[in-house]
């Protein structure tokens, strides 16, 4: 038995879409901040703010810049 209402599927490297509850106004950065650390933790993507970016002639380069540009997106 299926159900209309379900989800769409997602690939991992989806990043959810961030509500305009929470739009950076300038004075919000705390608030605006937090959720923005916690979604790409969620989505374990957060390293890509905080962590080490392989050299260029690392075979692992190309994907984390791909990522890199999923994410500033």
């Amino acid at each position: 038995m299926t159900d209309d209402k379900t989800a769409p599927l997602v690939s991992p490297n989806d990043l959810p879409v961030l509500q305009g509850s929470c739009c950076f106004d300038g004075r919000n950065y705390l608030q605006w901040s937090q959720l923005v650390r916690t979604t790409l933790k969620g989505q374990k993507k957060l390293n890509h703010l905080e962590g080490n970016t392989p050299a260029m002639i690392d075979p692992r380069y190309e994907a984390c810049d791909d990522e890199d540009a999923l994410i500033m997106t």
